[in-house]
């Protein structure tokens, strides 16, 4: 009688039970680095807008707006009344009707800040005073992003263990 070259039922169960608790086993450490990836994401979409609305200043040579998505009854893009970044983000220089990007919204991202817009004059400094405006971003990861502005407009962040 021949041998067949195939697996019997029996080690098929065997590998497929292997394989099922190395994957339970991976699996945190995955749904982490997803987690994570989110929060790099999401910080570095608001650094790009924060860039794109000091580069939109110096190249308009005139004040350049970010701030916080909303929208009004309408339906239309307004700058939201409170600190709530999550919802997302307009870069404008002529108003909000003429914006030139908009953020989409972040998820499970939550935004700790008590910046309600960063405005960005003529000559690149960030208008409002001395002082670094931050953005604390926190997901499901274990780490936080912060996201200073400083008064010369220069953006730095830094991952921390919490929000300040």
């Amino acid at each position: 009688m021949r041998k067949s070259g195939g697996f019997t039922l029996v080690e098929l169960f065997i590998a497929m039970a292997v394989a099922a608790v190395l994957l339970a086993l991976a699996a945190p450490a995955f749904l982490d680095t997803i987690a994570r990836a989110r929060l790099d994401s999401a910080s570095s979409s608001l650094v790009g807008a924060i860039q794109l609305a000091r580069s939109e200043a110096i190249k308009r040579a005139r004040l350049a707006t970010l701030c916080s998505r909303s929208e009004n009854d309408d339906g239309d893009l307004v700058c939201g009344d409170d600190d709530d970044w999550a919802d997302g983000w307009i870069v404008f220089s002529d108003g909000v009707a003429d914006a030139v990007r908009v953020g989409d919204p972040m998820g499970d991202i939550t935004v700790d800040t008590e910046v309600e817009e960063v405005t960005f004059e003529a000559t690149g400094r960030r208008g409002g005073g001395a002082g670094d405006l931050t953005f604390c971003l926190a997901g499901r990861a274990d780490t936080v992003r912060s996201i200073g502005v400083g008064p010369l407009g220069r953006v730095a962040t830094e991952v921390l263990e919490e929000c300040p």
